[in-house]
């Protein structure tokens, strides 16, 4: 199948992946998280609190990843005030609420829900989107809970269905309706809508069916919700693989598989991430994208991998598909050109899968003969044995907006200073969540303090499945582990429960510029927690930075 262009979306690789982002507030999108949108991202879809620096953030993204795709969060068919992104969007909504919110035929609104099946909401809706979108620079707009016939969901509206049988074929006619006044309004701007799911017979393609007029769907649940531990291959894949290959080329999809809410420790995670990129696989084509992740949101709130992860399994090379997928022997599989993926559904008994010649996992494993798949499993392997995994260079670029941080020229060469401050901004270091992750933390810095200080978040598997992350306090007398709090955020000094010492020795440090070094199988070594990657970094006091680097 060609790979047509669309709109403002480019042709996608392989290896780039979409990104709907939920981000705490506008200071997230900051120039570290432009420069992995502009490294990574085929489109991305931004949700944020409207108001004090959101244009900022949106100007950064632009100048940093001027090539990406940004599309507005919004959502037509409800009342959205007071939620992230929605301000001044639906103030009129507020205003007049029996004129703008759905009704029963008794005359009572159904609180945040919009009348789509009113033309003169429809018409203010589509002209306010369409000047936000305008105004504030975007490519075009990411309609979030796009429900056409809601048999189903929400239920608010399914029990008026059930009660009035016109009522779900007007709202159907109103969203289809509402797609087309909006398409007038955004021109030649991307429509992207969530989503395509399946709540009950038909919903899929019911859902699919709003691509005729919108550019691109995402599926939100692929392999099921967070929280559905009933969630089925046969309910939760395969009828979005059947939508991927129905689409038609000049449209997209989407797939969003999700990591549980529950804990999962480290290799669980990266298992389930494998099964549904392997699933994925399966009917992949230019038209389609995925991405993995527990929650949207940057930072994650919830589960270990957020609206930021990326995997390395997304950039293995496999070429171009050989013919569409196979069913057989209890596995579903598909034949690339240079390698394979394979499937065993997790509500049927596995199978085993044989292999003509040699083959190599992402790992660099070697695999060849018969292998047996057990159920929820998947399989991603290439006909070459992949490279070593090199070590990271972190780009400071991503450092220099911290506040009252600056490049500086000396002796012929550029380092950045950093200020002292009582809280640190918190910058990524390994965004790639690695089964063979690098774990050594290397800085060629100079302190400016005789007394110093920085933070190290690491990513961690907890014996008690209770915390997915630990915070490492380096100072000149070495590195502790601090007990709480477990999730991403700064260290209070009140909560600094130092866990573990660490000897001065494991953290080198000579006079001037130096090169400090910070293990973390060693920093983890005698904790009941086991050391798995380095999340992030923050410094608490002045320093000169030239380089960070991570190495295995």
């Amino acid at each position: 199948m060609a790979c047509s262009m669309m709109l403002a979306f480019p042709c996608v690789a392989q290896q780039q992946t979409p990104f709907w982002i939920a981000a705490s507030q506008p200071t997230r999108i900051d120039l570290q998280v432009s420069g992995i949108l502009k490294d990574y991202a085929s489109v991305v879809a931004l949700r944020m609190p409207a108001g004090r620096g959101d244009a900022e953030a949106v100007a950064r993204l632009r100048r940093r990843a001027s090539d990406v795709p940004l599309l507005m969060y919004a959502w037509v068919n409800r009342n959205i005030a007071g939620t992230p992104g929605s301000t001044g969007l639906s103030d009129w909504i507020e205003r007049n609420p029996h004129k703008y919110l759905i009704a029963s035929r008794g005359g009572k609104t159904i609180p945040g829900f919009g009348k789509v099946t009113d033309a003169g909401y429809r018409s203010r809706m589509a002209e306010t989107i369409g000047n936000a979108v305008r105004k504030g620079g975007y490519d075009g707009v990411a309609l979030d809970l796009l429900v056409r016939t809601p048999r189903y969901r929400p239920r608010p509206l399914a029990r008026l269905c059930a009660k009035e049988v016109d009522f779900c074929r007007a709202y159907a006619e109103g969203i289809d309706k509402m797609l087309q006044v909006l398409r007038q309004s955004l021109g030649q701007r991307t429509i992207l809508y969530n989503g395509l799911w399946n709540f009950g017979p038909d919903s899929v393609k019911d859902q699919a069916s709003l691509l005729s007029v919108a550019d691109a769907a995402i599926i939100e649940y692929f392999g099921g919700e967070p929280e559905d531990e009933s969630a089925s291959f046969s309910s939760d894949i395969q009828p979005y693989l059947e939508s991927m290959v129905s689409a038609s080329a000049d449209r997209r999809v989407y797939a969003f598989g999700r990591g549980r809410w529950s804990y999962t420790d480290y290799a669980e995670d990266y298992a389930r991430q494998r099964y549904l990129y392997a699933a994925y696989l399966l009917a992949a084509g230019p038209h389609t994208a995925f991405k993995y992740h527990a929650t949207f949101q940057h930072p994650t709130v919830r589960g270990r991998s957020g609206g930021l992860s990326v995997y390395p399994d997304w950039r293995v090379s496999l070429g171009p598909a050989e013919g569409r997928f196979r069913a057989h022997d209890g596995l579903f599989t598909r034949q690339y050109r240079s390698g394979l993926v394979a499937v065993a559904p997790d509500d049927g008994e596995g199978g085993v899968l044989s292999l003509q010649g040699e083959y190599y996992t992402p790992e660099g494993d070697r695999m060849s003969g018969r292998r047996v798949l057990l159920p929820g499993t998947g399989v991603i392997l290439q006909r070459s044995a992949p490279p070593e995994r090199s070590p990271l260079r972190i780009d400071l670029t991503g450092f220099s907006d911290l506040p009252g941080a600056a490049m500086q020229s000396e002796n012929g060469g550029r380092y950045l200073s950093i200020p002292a401050r009582e809280e640190g901004s918190e910058r990524l270091l390994d965004i790639e969540r690695s089964m063979t992750p690098r774990s050594t933390v290397r800085l060629s810095w100079r302190p400016t303090a005789r007394h110093w200080e920085f933070y190290l978040r690491a990513e961690v598997d907890d014996p008690q499945r209770r915390q997915e992350f630990a915070w490492v306090k380096v100072t000149e007398g070495g590195a502790s582990i601090i007990a709480a709090p477990a999730q991403p955020r700064w260290p209070a000094p009140s909560s600094q429960k130092v866990q573990r010492q660490v000897g001065a020795s494991e953290v080198a440090l000579a006079p001037e510029w130096a090169s400090l070094s910070v293990d973390g199988r060693s920093v983890f070594s005698d904790s009941s927690l086991s050391f798995r990657r380095w999340h992030g970094i923050q410094f608490a006091g002045p320093v000169g930075l030239r380089e960070i680097r991570l190495e295995s």
